[in-house]
């Protein structure tokens, strides 16, 4: 059976899970500063459940030799809008400092359409503004201009899908992306992903662990540290602490992640990210 029919079968047997009563929001943040899993976003505006307004912040870590930090913040609009940003730290990997050559700037919005019965369905963008501040064409040594990308954009719209289901007495949330992302060069790769989000053993662990499974062929952004992969197949295993299930956190958003980037490659990492969030 080869990868695109795989695919098809994996989307069909999520889409077929029997349907039960919506679970909570999905209450993280991805790295890009949209609300959903880690690489991918969910349907779920971060506040459309919940108030007409709210914000979150949030930070994540890639923890390798050469670290990223990732300041992240989104804003519901109108229980329907999200609009997030994130900002990437990143090492600059020639003269292994943090002097802003190589970090990158997301601008995202995210357009939650009429809940379904069994589904949410959501549209949505981001803009990157990736290397900033590193300029070729200033008085820096020939090897450095060959081998380092000056500033350059991308753009991504991806639909988003989030579907509810019960898998062996635990709620799980399966979140399905498909887009396209823009850049120089142009080519005909569709942005897929895939990811579970199962609340484990609720009534033992209080609703508060979550296991992710995510899979897709995109990252956060196209300019991404090594250890996320972007431009190929990426699988994410991890847990995240959603405390908010708590009674005394109920009012507000407060979750951790921790998880094994593309595990299954060489490049393979650590991460941990924390999200807060306030209605308004």
């Amino acid at each position: 059976m080869n990868v695109s029919r795989r695919i098809v079968l994996v989307c069909i047997t999520a889409l077929m899970a029997v349907p039960t009563l919506r679970a909570q929001n999905f209450k993280g943040m991805s790295f890009n500063g949209a609300t959903g899993l880690y690489l991918i976003p969910s349907a779920y505006v971060g506040w459309g459940g919940a108030s007409p307004f709210g914000v979150d912040v949030g930070y994540h870590i890639g923890i390798t030799r050469r670290p990223n930090h990732v300041l992240n913040a989104n804003v519901t609009v109108l229980r329907w809008v999200e609009v997030s940003a994130a900002l990437d730290l990143q090492d600059d990997y020639q003269y292994g400092g943090f002097n802003g050559n190589n970090n990158d700037l997301t601008l995202g919005t995210k357009v939650q359409l009429p809940v379904f019965s069994a589904f949410v369905l959501a549209v949505g963008g981001n803009f990157q503004m990736l290397n900033l501040n590193n300029d070729r064409n200033r008085s820096e040594p020939q090897w450095y201009r060959r081998n380092v990308d000056g500033f350059y954009h991308a753009g991504q719209i991806y639909a988003a899908i989030t579907y509810t289901s019960n898998i062996l007495g635990m709620e799980t949330d399966t979140s399905i992306v498909m887009g396209k992302t823009f850049y120089d060069p142009i080519d005909s790769t569709i942005d897929f992903g895939i990811g579970f989000d199962c609340i484990l053993f609720p009534y033992y662990l209080q609703r508060i662990v979550h296991g992710i499974v995510e899979f897709s062929n995109f990252s956060y952004s196209v300019s991404c540290p090594p250890h996320f992969s972007p431009g190929r197949g990426i699988l994410n295993l991890g847990v995240r602490l959603d405390f908010s299930a708590l009674p005394a956190l109920s009012k507000g958003k407060v979750t951790f992640d921790a998880l094994l980037s593309d595990s299954l490659d060489a490049n393979r990492s650590f991460a941990l990210g924390l999200a807060l969030g306030l209605p308004l």
